[in-house]
């Protein structure tokens, strides 16, 4: 008999936490788990969801009274959500994000397993429990959880320095699809790459934590010295923001790619990538750079040195501004340490890295 088992995030939106969630259900086998989905609201990867999952979203439109039912469901009691929403009776129910459907499933009444995840460094990054008014209250609701997975090493840690230790703790890094991102690497890209020295990319969100705007800055700098080129995929609240810094800064080598359901060829085509990241749990595009054998410079963030090796695939530096600044330098003034990053990563197997391999177990005890 199929066990059953409901995702609740609040959208499917283009973040990196909804990316992963659709890789996981395309990843469970429909023969074993009969597979379902709840959101508040849809989003661009709505498109990339398996057919065998039944997908229910309690707001269809997106124009401005959608929007106001959207603020206003958000605000509800958790206990009045999920008496209103989040009924049925399954074998498992996963909260897939730290804040809204972690608190809106741990209010539901059920027989079934609940399951939380945690997607960043609750440590650092303070967003994740704005429901709880401190740490005690935020511990103690986690704990009530059969089971509360961290995407990283480094999550946990966090979590534990910052709220405290659970009994009910796990790691289950982030499913992503090996064979897909390689066969669509291949795809043409529409653009290429002037003759700058350093080709950098990088992708994401336009949002606050991705420190977009350091990055930028950062490249100013260096621009006055050294020849760089950074492309940008990604879309965000910030767009409008970013591009006034890069007019303002002249920066003709900055360009904005949007949104691309496919980054990968232009990933594949760039000397580096670059992650500029305030915070993060396990940043699914540089777990992807890793695999298109592209080096990777990123900001000292929770799961880096898991997915670069402690070093072995890309450069970890400071999380700053003078950090990303210096890092770009040495690797400008020393060609040899890219060498180096892609003969490692040339000889490394996707089985090396750890993704794919916890979910059995997740939902078999």
């Amino acid at each position: 008999m199929k066990r059953s088992i409901r995702f609740f995030i609040t959208s499917l939106g283009s973040g990196g936490a909804e990316r992963v969630l659709v890789n996981l259900l395309a990843w469970l086998d429909p023969e074993k788990y009969k597979v379902s989905l709840m959101t508040v609201y849809g989003g661009t990867n709505e498109k990339n969801l398996p057919p065998y999952v039944e997908y229910k979203r309690i707001i269809k439109g997106s124009g401005k009274l959608s929007k106001l039912i959207k603020k206003i469901l958000l605000k509800l009691p958790p206990r009045l959500f999920a008496s209103l929403f989040l009924k049925g009776v399954f074998d498992f129910e996963v909260a897939y994000l730290e804040g809204v459907p972690t608190a809106f499933l741990l209010a539901k009444r059920t027989s079934g397993r609940k399951i939380a995840f945690v997607h960043c460094d609750l440590s650092v990054n303070k967003t994740g429990y704005p429901l709880y008014s401190n740490a005690e209250k935020c511990l103690k609701a986690y704990s009530r959880f059969d089971r509360v997975c961290f995407v990283s090493e480094d999550a946990r840690r966090g979590f534990e320095s910052a709220i405290g230790h659970l009994d009910n703790a796990a790691v289950v890094h982030n499913v992503i699809d090996v064979k897909s991102i390689l066969s669509l690497a291949e795809q043409p890209a529409d653009r290429e790459y002037d003759d700058a020295s350093l080709k950098l990319i990088t992708v994401g969100r336009l949002a606050p934590e991705k420190n977009f705007s350091m990055l930028l800055s950062v490249v100013s700098e260096l621009s006055i010295e050294y020849s760089i080129e950074l492309w940008i995929v990604g879309d965000g609240e910030l767009r409008g923001e970013l591009s006034e810094i890069k007019e303002s800064k002249n920066l003709d080598n900055v360009h904005f790619l949007g949104y691309s359901d496919n980054p990968y060829p232009y990933i594949k085509k760039a000397d580096m990538f670059v992650c500029s990241s305030l915070f993060e749990g396990y940043s699914t595009a540089v777990l992807e750079s890793v695999v298109l054998s592209t080096p990777v410079i990123t900001t000292d963030c929770a799961g880096m040195s898991e997915i670069l090796g402690d070093g072995r695939f890309g450069m970890i530096v400071e999380n700053s501004k003078e950090g990303l600044k210096k890092g770009i330098i040495k690797i400008i003034n020393d060609p040899e340490i890219l060498n180096k990053y892609r003969s490692e990563l040339k000889k490394y197997s996707p089985d090396e890295l750890p993704f794919n391999k916890d979910y059995n177990e997740l939902f078999d005890y």
